[in-house]
């Protein structure tokens, strides 16, 4: 019975964390965190501890998409300290990945650096998935974007690019494209951005991203406004505004935070728990120290009635061997 109830939990930390992953490529963030919860809260208790890794960097991946890069970060570490604790090197690489992104977003390049290089060793020491090297050389292009050094990111990119195609990974074309648009459009070359962008909106609204898709509108209004069209600058922005309001609408902000507010009141109860748990064993070494040092306190005063006991008897032994010699002296 237990077995057959621990593989139907185990079959349903799997549904969750694949509801999850389908919420996630909806771009339906709240309804994806309140699934991945569900599946880690299973992964503990049947202690997978790779199921919990992969959650944990999942999570950290949504709290990414919605710009929580602290949240995103604390995830992600989680994630890695407990891959490296128990030596499971299999996630490691999207862990190390998806920091590297979060850190490029706050602007901290050289850990970013310092944690695609760490997915790219890993890639080296094992057979590694060519999506985790296409989105590490993405990851190097953001970097090398953001920092000014453009030639090197249109090398990073075109490297990323090149393994997606070979791979059919669409979400990576559709990102490349979208970075190569932000270059051409930084180069004043509205035309070149214009058609990676196309390329980049295509193949999203292929994969049905709604996430790419919102940020490409937004992007078409800045290349329509560098060009001086300003009707279409302000058509893509209302767009980009109707499509960020159906991922983020006030309906889906309230249940994210209902979601985020219940797993900090189970993270709060399972604290509150081990602190219990601290002050009962302590507790418990109290009364343990308190039932020594009154045990020591009983043994010294038994001991010292003993010696009073000894000392009384050896005065009254005195005495008597006293009156006994005084006896024998006087019969003499």
């Amino acid at each position: 019975d237990l077995a057959i109830k621990n593989s139907f939990t185990d079959r349903l930390m799997f549904f969750y964390n694949n509801l999850g992953v389908l919420y996630e490529r909806q771009s339906k963030f709240d309804l994806a965190l309140e699934s991945y919860f569900k599946s880690i809260d299973i992964a503990r208790e049947l202690n997978s501890k790779r199921d919990q890794i992969l959650t944990l960097n999942n999570i950290g991946l949504v709290f990414y998409r919605l710009s929580e890069y602290q949240k995103a970060i604390d995830n992600l570490s989680q994630s890695i300290d407990l891959a490296i604790k128990e030596n499971i090197d299999s996630e490691l690489t999207y862990s190390y990945l998806n920091l590297g992104l979060c850190y490029n977003e706050l602007n901290d390049f050289n850990k970013a650096s310092i944690n695609f290089q760490k997915a790219i060793d890993l890639c080296g020491k094992q057979e590694c998935d060519q999506k985790v090297l296409a989105d590490v050389y993405y990851g190097y292009g953001v970097s090398k974007f953001t920092n000014g050094d453009i030639q090197s990111s249109i090398s990073s990119f075109d490297k990323s690019l090149s393994i997606c195609k070979e791979i059919h990974y669409q979400n990576g074309e559709s990102l490349n494209h979208y970075f190569l648009a932000k270059i051409q459009l930084k180069l004043k070359n509205v035309q070149g951005a214009l058609n990676y962008l196309n390329r980049s909106h295509q193949v999203a609204v292929t994969i049905k991203s709604q996430f790419r898709i919102s940020n490409n509108y937004d992007l078409y209004a800045e290349i329509y406004k560098q060009a001086g069209d300003f009707n279409k600058a302000f058509e893509y922005k209302n767009r980009y505004i109707q499509s960020k309001d159906s991922i983020f609408s006030s309906n889906v902000n309230a249940n994210l935070n209902r979601i985020l507010i219940s797993e900090a009141q189970k993270e709060s109860k399972a604290i509150i728990k081990v602190k219990e748990g601290e002050i009962a064993a302590k507790e418990q070494i109290i009364r343990q120290q308190i039932y020594l040092n009154v045990s020591a306190v009983l043994i010294i005063l038994l001991a010292s009635l003993l010696v009073l006991v000894l000392m009384k008897m050896n005065r009254d032994k005195k005495r008597v061997n006293a009156k006994l010699s005084e006896a024998n002296q006087t019969i003499e």
